[in-house]
């Protein structure tokens, strides 16, 4: 297994803060890594793999990135800043096969489905997530909680719907000023998705209600500011490319979605329930969103071959939609 030799190189980073995971894993002489677990990122760390095979471990219940705390149970004191991961030359990271965690199975096995995405990054200030190739997702491919300033793009997916709620891209409570550009492939569930919600499956364990999900103190569990651009995919479950959904006093606000393509008809997957999907009366913990808690959604460009092009919640107010 590799990750103690990759969180050594991380952990030994140059006086920049720049690691390079190489080509070649020593151990085995080919471009492979097995990731028993999740590779831990402090501030001013930039990684660039290099055409790297990232696999994950048979069985264990651990992506290949988190950050510092990701886990921590209570309020996060974080000042995270500064975090990149990139690759060159053809980065490939696999979730090969089921380990029989799902959002269905969580609580009985006390382990957060969560841990199951690729990528999951708590109150990080300033990062970027780019050029790399997904496939097999156990979860959601790249999750966010309170994090800002920063960009994730040129990122493909191969998620063919055969394992549960296979996202693309989530940004959860606490995200804002974001930029998610050109986004490929398919994904078995939303291919963006923008949700700030409470309640079950929003914990950093199951059954617990005892504190906000992955909060990061002093910020607000509100997602804002995010520029959603150029995202040519399918959805390969029939779900949606983009979905913005938020309750509880939660909000979504000043959101662009500019250059959408639904490629369902390249990837012969079923039609999408809705390319974008605006607001939910489901998953409210407390209480329903008001329309002020979901405004300034702007849609520009949109090609759907879904069952709605765009749907809106009547509860949500309604988009400017320019084209």
């Amino acid at each position: 297994m590799d990750s103690r030799y990759l969180q050594s190189l991380v952990d030994n980073k140059d006086a920049e803060g720049n690691v390079v995971f190489p080509p070649i894993n020593p151990r085995t002489g080919d471009n492979t890594y097995i990731i028993e677990k999740a590779i831990e990122l402090d501030s001013h760390t930039h990684v660039t793999l290099d055409g790297c095979r990232m696999v994950l471990a048979d069985g264990v219940y651990e992506g290949v990135f988190i950050s510092k705390g990701m886990w921590y149970e209570g309020v996060l004191e974080s000042d995270l800043c500064d975090i990149s991961i990139v690759g060159k030359n053809g980065v490939v990271f696999d979730g090969v096969s089921t380990n029989g965690l799902t959002e269905r199975t969580e609580k009985e096995l006390g382990v957060p489905v969560l841990r199951n995405s690729f990528i999951n990054l708590r109150g990080v200030k300033g990062f970027r997530i780019a050029d790399l190739h997904l496939t097999h997702g156990r979860y959601w491919g790249i999750t966010l909680h309170y994090s800002s300033d920063g960009v994730i793009e040129n990122i493909d997916y191969d998620f063919a719907n055969d394992m549960r709620n296979q996202d693309g891209i989530d940004l959860r409570r606490g995200c804002s000023n974001i930029v998610i550009r050109n986004i490929t492939g398919r994904c078995g569930d939303d291919v963006v998705a923008l949700t700030a919600l409470n309640g079950y499956g929003e914990t950093v364990y199951a059954d617990s209600t005892e504190y906000p999900p992955h909060a990061v103190a002093g910020i607000a569990p509100h997602i804002t500011d995010v520029i959603i651009e150029k995202i040519h995919a399918a959805c390969s479950g029939g779900h949606g490319i983009v979905r913005l959904l938020c309750h509880d006093g939660n909000c979504v606000k000043r959101i662009q979605i500019v250059d959408v393509v639904d490629k369902r008809l390249e990837w012969d997957a079923p039609p999408a329930y809705s390319a974008i999907r605006i607001g939910d009366d489901r998953y409210a913990y407390h209480h329903r969103a008001s329309r002020e808690d979901m405004t300034d959604i702007t849609i520009n460009g949109l090609v759907s071959h879904a069952k709605t092009d765009i749907l809106v919640w009547e509860g949500a107010e309604a988009p400017t939609i320019i084209k």
